[in-house]
């Protein structure tokens, strides 16, 4: 699984407190209740609650699904684009996946960034569609060379550690984990490189 820093990482604290309960009760102690061996007995019986009252943990927070952390103010653009490329979905079906989540400032912006105009791009599904997918890894776990839901692999830097601290020459502004992938936050929309074409008419002679 995918790790960036300390996500993943949860905190459980305990916390033991005595109870004490008020019976109300008027009637004088007896002489056994009195005696050092009731007393001996009681003590015993109340450090055998309070060890089995330690060992009682809370249960673990559970993570956040991917469309709680997209509910977000910050991810409300992203949520829209997700949704109208079909890939909300798509992230629902996937056991792992690490989403490149740019902020809603990076839409308002695709203009200057990528050259694409934000009313642009959320009218063009297909072009919307293959973009979003290039913020998609799927199994990072095992997939080492980080190739994208689109086909095109990400520059990622560095990959030691468990760590990005830059993608596409992009500054990763934070990552936590969600319930079956991670959520890495970016100041703005990735856009993948077009591979090189090679001309079909080209045809390789030998000496």
């Amino acid at each position: 699984m995918f790790r960036s820093g300390p996500v993943r990482t949860l905190c459980a604290t305990v916390a033991c407190a005595s109870i004490s309960l008020a019976t109300g009760c008027t009637s004088l102690p007896s002489m056994d209740d009195a005696s050092p061996a009731a007393a001996a007995d009681d003590g015993v019986i109340d450090e055998t609650r309070n060890a089995t009252a330690s060992t009682e943990l809370p249960a673990a927070p559970s993570l956040p699904s991917v469309h709680e952390v997209l509910a977000q103010d910050r991810f409300v653009a992203l949520d829209v684009a997700l949704d109208l490329s079909g890939l909300d979905d798509v992230l629902d079906g996937l056991e792992d996946f690490v989403l490149f989540a740019p902020i809603g400032e990076a839409f308002a912006s695709s203009g200057a960034d990528i050259g694409i105009e934000y009313s642009t791009l959320m009218n063009d599904h297909r072009l919307l569609e293959a973009i979003m997918r290039y913020h998609i890894v799927a199994d990072p776990s095992t997939n080492q060379s980080w190739r994208t839901m689109n086909g095109a692999s990400l520059d990622v830097n560095p990959q030691g550690a468990g760590t990005i601290e830059r993608v596409d020459g992009v500054d990763v502004l934070d990552a936590f984990p969600v319930l079956n992938g991670t959520v890495v936050v970016i100041p703005r929309i990735l856009l993948p490189v077009p591979e090189p074409l090679v001309a079909s008419t080209e045809v390789s002679t030998t000496g």
